[in-house]
């Protein structure tokens, strides 16, 4: 078996330059989308005053050490990147976090469920403890400060995650691709009148577990945060090559299929039946070469 692996390894790899060189153009798009809005909501204790910071250069999830949340706000305008019709074969957000409390912490995306604002709010030193909202600024109680108030107070959103990701120390952390994050993409692009972004939440089962990630106006462009989409132009692939889901449809796929079909081990839990003719086979390899290089989907 493995012997008929490597040979088919080799076989695919050719078939792949092969198509590759013949001109035919690749069935899958990817494009990197960055952030158009982003916002904290900030919790107060008793009748204290709104707090928000519109523009300042970071987003906080989680829980302060005096026990107050904190939820963020993000979100990304997909029409302008994506042709109306296209299918969202991947999306993936990625953060840049720049401070921490100690401990790997769960940190959940939520899609939004009404629109909410960004103002002129800029808070002080590390932005952790907010300031006064400006107007049309996102509050723990507004949606657009101070005329327009969220229905539950924290942020309307979705209880049931569409991604998550354990972020401990700084550094950049990624949400995985997962069915309801292509969901949200998706539904985006077909009616962006529903596009309201995602609410980060971080673990609030506890106090001092909140972090601080950079927004779309920290000064530093590479922090800023970034959406990984892949897409199929209208008429082109309805199935997914990207085996390994790392965004891109290319050899790594075909290596991780022919390994998945020896019996190796497969993270991104596909199935090796890419041509849907219930075996794992090379029939699987060869229909995988052709989707990559522009073909149909079986």
């Amino acid at each position: 078996m493995k012997t008929n692996l490597v040979m088919k390894t080799n076989l695919a790899a050719f078939a792949l330059a092969a198509l590759a060189f013949s001109g035919l153009s690749h069935g899958f798009d990817t494009v990197t989308v960055t952030a158009t809005a982003d916002n904290t909501m900030y919790e107060y204790e008793g009748f204290g005053q709104d707090l928000s910071n519109g523009t300042g250069s970071y987003l906080f999830a989680g829980v302060t050490a005096s026990g107050l949340r904190r939820r963020g706000l993000i979100s990304f305008d997909i029409s302008d990147s994506i042709p109306p019709g296209s299918t969202i074969q991947s999306a993936a957000l990625t953060l840049h976090l720049s401070q921490a409390t100690f401990g790997p912490r769960l940190v959940t995306l939520h899609r939004a469920l009404a629109s909410w604002g960004e103002g002129n709010s800029d808070a002080p030193n590390m932005e952790g403890g907010g300031t006064a909202a400006k107007t049309n600024d996102a509050t723990w109680r507004h949606r657009f400060y101070d005329s327009t108030l969220w229905n539950t107070p924290g942020g309307d959103f979705f209880i049931a995650p569409s991604s998550g990701a354990f972020v401990d120390e700084s550094d950049f952390y990624t949400w995985p691709s997962t069915d309801s994050l292509v969901a949200d993409v998706q539904g985006w692009l077909d009616n962006p009148a529903s596009n309201f972004g995602w609410v980060i939440v971080g673990d609030e089962s506890a106090s001092a577990t909140a972090k601080r990630f950079d927004s779309r106006q920290n000064s530093l462009d590479s922090f800023r945060p970034a959406l990984l989409i892949t897409f199929t132009l209208p008429g082109g692939p309805t199935c997914d090559p990207d085996m390994n889901q790392d965004g891109n449809a290319d050899q790594g796929d075909i290596d991780y299929l022919i390994n998945v079909i020896a019996g190796g081990d497969n993270p991104t839990n596909i199935d090796p039946d890419f041509n849907r003719d219930g075996n794992a086979d090379q029939g699987d390899l060869d229909a995988l070469v052709n989707v990559i290089a522009g073909g149909a989907c079986p």
